[in-house]
């Protein structure tokens, strides 16, 4: 509740008053089939087996029960209107997973969206995105590099910073 309270206030404080956020399970969502065009979510994506951190609500962000994932993006999924999209962030280890839980709930048009901490290193974290009831194939975008020698790049900080937002359609 601390948390969705917060993301409110700063909604608020920055214009932005036509967003909400709201606590609640999302694999149990309060909203009715097919009532949104886009759904953007960061979901829990370690496993169990993964060190918990000792905060105890970080553990609840961050860890995922089996096939977690997969009932977040049914349930994200079936929220969408035709044609609605659906991002997720996750990590780079995730992709498999994630892209095949997008095509079990009727998304297609799975687009890659590489984030690197680092030019010229493996990729830790990705975007992902596809469209509920759609054909189009599969994509994998230019992504975004995050630092360089002199720290967040400039790309990275227009969209950081500056709000400027991630073409996920290129």
């Amino acid at each position: 509740p601390a948390m969705s309270q917060l993301a409110n206030i700063n909604f608020k404080t920055n214009g932005l008053e036509a967003l909400s956020c709201i606590q609640c399970d999302v694999t149990k969502p309060p909203f009715p089939r097919e009532k949104f065009d886009h759904v953007f979510a960061n979901p829990p994506w370690f496993d169990n087996a993964s060190t918990l951190p000792p905060d105890a609500r970080r553990a609840l962000a961050h860890h995922a029960a089996q096939n977690l994932l997969g009932d977040w993006v049914a349930a994200l999924a079936a929220m969408l209107r035709p044609r609605g999209s659906l991002t997720l962030i996750l990590p780079a280890a995730a992709f498999t997973q994630g892209a095949a839980a997008l095509r079990l709930a009727g998304c297609a048009g799975v687009t890659l969206f590489p984030l690197w901490s680092r030019s010229g290193q493996p990729a830790k974290m990705l975007i992902l995105s596809a469209r509920r009831g759609v054909k189009s194939p599969d994509r994998v975008l230019p992504g975004l590099v995050l630092h360089d020698e002199a720290g967040i790049t400039m790309a990275a900080q227009a969209v950081l910073r500056d709000g400027l937002g991630l073409s996920l359609t290129a």
